[in-house]
C-alpha cells in the first residue's frame, strides 16, 4: 500500500526494499494515516546524528488538500519532542513547488542544495526547529 501512493510520482524510485530497510528509530518515528482501512499518507523517518530525518512524506494524490499532511506533521512534531528531538531535516525536489510551499508554511527553511545521484535532479535540503 505504501508503494501504491508513490507509483505516479515523477522521479520516484523507492521500492519495497526501501520501505523495509532498517534505520535507527524508524518504527518509533514513522507515522501512517488511514481512512476506511486504506493508507492515505505516511511519514517514513529515522534518527539522524543531530535530528530526525524524513525520508518519505507522502499523501495519496486523491486525498491532498484535506489537511492530512498537516495532521501527520503535527503528530510527528509532538512525537519528536517526547523522544527528545528538536529539529527535522528532509530533502525535496527543487521542482516540487507544492511540497516546498507546504514545508515552508509548516516552518521548514532551506539550508542547502544537492544533486540526487539517482535521478540527477536538484534537491533542496530543508530544516525545521521544533518548539
Amino acid at each position: 500500500m505504501f508503494i501504491q501512493i508513490i507509483k505516479d510520482e515523477p522521479f520516484e524510485y523507492w521500492s519495497e526494499e526501501h520501505f523495509l530497510k532498517e534505520l535507527p528509530l524508524k518504527f518509533e518515528l514513522s507515522l501512517v494515516a488511514v481512512n476506511d482501512f486504506q493508507i492515505v499518507g505516511y511519514i517514513i523517518a529515522s534518527a539522524n546524528v543531530d535530528c530526525a530525518y524524513i525520508h518519505k512524506f507522502m499523501v495519496d494524490s486523491s486525498y491532498r488538500g484535506q489537511q492530512i499532511g498537516t495532521m501527520l506533521q503535527d503528530v510527528f512534531n509532538k512525537n519528536l519532542i517526547k523522544l527528545g528531538f528538536f529539529s527535522i531535516k528532509l530533502c525535496v525536489m527543487g521542482t516540487n513547488k507544492k511540497a516546498i510551499s507546504f514545508y515552508k508554511k509548516n516552518g521548514y527553511f532551506p539550508i542547502g542544495r544537492k544533486m540526487d545521484s539517482i535521478n540527477n535532479v536538484e534537491l533542496i535540503t530543508m530544516k525545521k526547529n521544533i518548539l
